[in-house]
């Protein structure tokens, strides 16, 4: 099994500002990509960051790249960091703002620190986490067993045999090591060699809770086992 990352992108024309930002991210086992704004494009279309890092200076160029990213299909929830002069929290899409001071490393790292709750919620929402469990796929009264082989809070993927009409349809399936049975409506995303990608589309409060928690502590759980030596790391 590979540990969880937590990955973040730093924006800025900035070579001394990107360095000194990869230098404190590293420090808190952060992967980090940096690049210049023209750069920016490129990188959030072809990956999900869990936390991008945007230097605000100059402001009308970051303003344009924030409505970028927040346009960007990977990315659009993705916690963004303002490294600017002045507070940015005000604006729309800005969830923290380190200040560019003597004490920027200091900063950038309290600042990493109070947000690792929303990160990981992100995270938690986006990462997809292996299993193997048996669904049932109800279409009216025709009921089709498939296998789920991986689960996050908006889809799954399951290998199955669905014929191509069907857009949408209610799955079943028992949530691992509680007692719940999730039911959800979910929307065939793709097709593919007899797998299929499904979107959540109506799902209780309480499954919703129970998939949360239980995403929660399977993103935990993967974290803290980046730090477990490596032999005994599960296979």
């Amino acid at each position: 099994m590979i540990p969880v990352t937590t990955t973040a992108l730093v924006v800025s024309n900035d070579l001394i500002l990107r360095s000194e930002t990869r230098s404190a991210l590293s420090e808190l086992e952060v992967a980090c990509t940096c690049c210049e704004f023209g750069g920016l494009d490129r990188n959030i279309g072809s990956t999900k960051f869990d936390c991008i890092f945007l230097d605000f200076h100059p402001s009308d160029i970051a303003l344009r790249a924030l409505e970028r990213v927040r346009s960007n299909r990977l990315n659009r929830y993705t916690i963004i960091f303002a490294i600017s002069d002045s507070v940015c929290e005000g604006t729309v899409g800005v969830s923290y703002t380190i200040p560019r001071s003597a004490e920027f490393q200091v900063s950038l790292k309290r600042s990493f620190i109070s947000a690792q709750s929303l990160v990981l919620g992100e995270k938690r929402r986006h990462h997809r986490h292996s299993v193997d469990l048996k669904v049932s796929c109800i279409c009216g009264d025709r009921i089709t067993e498939a296998r789920m082989t991986d689960l996050s809070e908006r889809g799954a993927c399951l290998e199955c045999s669905l014929p191509a009409l069907i857009p949408i349809l209610q799955v079943s399936f028992a949530l691992p090591g509680t007692r719940y049975q999730i039911q959800a409506e979910v929307k065939v995303a793709w097709r593919e060699s007899g797998k299929a990608g499904v979107q959540f589309l109506s799902i209780s409060e309480s499954c919703r809770t129970a998939l949360r928690d239980w995403l929660a502590i399977r993103v935990s759980e993967l974290s803290l086992q980046k730090d477990a030596p490596l032999d005994l790391m599960p296979l």
